[in-house]
């Protein structure tokens, strides 16, 4: 995007036609790039509803892989973090680590056990949760088998 930095309008054009084109199961890459570069391109001009729409819509999209689904679920979360949602942050990974939802599997397999995603979830619960809220959830990682003591 730095071809078209100058220009909001195609810089918007060409991400969406990324979004609209691209096939994440059969891209060659991180297609989960795009959409996380596009957020990212709303939230410097301080559009952070447009940037939470797009990561909505990213974490509806069926990747390639369940990194890639992890990927937009930590990007998302440390954009609220970056504007002081933690709420919001704790609310996201903590959906992104449960069983409910679409958007959860891949060929991968189910975010529900995807390191990457609970790693950031037991983070944010460590600096800003309760205890209680992180003894559960460290409870279930263990539960699942994602870590062990």
């Amino acid at each position: 995007m730095k071809l078209c930095k100058h220009d909001v309008y195609l810089a918007i054009k060409t991400f969406t036609e990324a979004i609209q084109t691209i096939d994440a199961q059969q891209a060659v890459g991180k297609a989960s790039i795009i959409w996380i570069e596009f957020a990212h391109f709303y939230e410097e001009y301080g559009e952070l509803e447009n940037a939470n729409v797009i990561l909505h819509r990213a974490s509806q999209t069926e990747f390639r892989s369940v990194e890639e689904l992890a990927a937009i679920y930590c990007a998302w979360s440390e954009m609220h973090i970056r504007h002081g949602n933690i709420d919001s942050a704790l609310s996201i990974m903590k959906y992104a680590c449960s069983k409910s939802g679409r958007g959860r599997q891949g060929k991968g397999g189910s975010l529900v056990n995807n390191i990457r995603a609970w790693s950031l979830y037991l983070d944010l619960l460590e600096s800003c949760g309760t205890y209680d809220q992180t003894k559960m959830a460290y409870e279930k990682v263990l539960e699942l088998r994602i870590a062990t003591p």
